[in-house]
């Protein structure tokens, strides 16, 4: 499962939203990383590791899964965070995560 800051789930979508943010960040980054999900084939083979790089992706700039200012767009990637479940572990990452900044938790 990703995430990004837009509602998508059927019920949800008549929801009142930001329609020029969904528009320009949040699609942006949806479709980056719904593109990888479909290249990568099976995900349920997939280890937490396999997901940093396209999280750490900047395709799609400047609305890229890893936002960083850029001309008029001022905003950036406040934190990023990959959970493996049946692990229970996290790894997370303080502002863009192709700085490699990770921090690992055990739950």
């Amino acid at each position: 499962y990703f995430h990004t800051n837009h509602l998508v789930l059927p019920g949800m979508t008549g929801e009142e939203q930001d329609e020029e943010y969904v528009s320009t960040s949040s699609t942006t980054r949806l479709n980056v990383i719904s593109r990888w999900a479909e290249a990568a084939g099976d995900l349920s083979k997939l280890r937490r590791d396999d997901l940093l790089a396209p999280l750490a992706s900047h395709e799609g700039k400047p609305y890229s899964p890893c936002r960083h200012p850029e001309g008029d767009v001022h905003g950036f990637t406040l934190g990023t965070a990959v959970f493996e479940a049946p692990g229970r572990t996290m790894r997370l990452a303080k502002h863009q995560p192709c700085l490699g900044r990770w921090m690992d938790y055990d739950a």
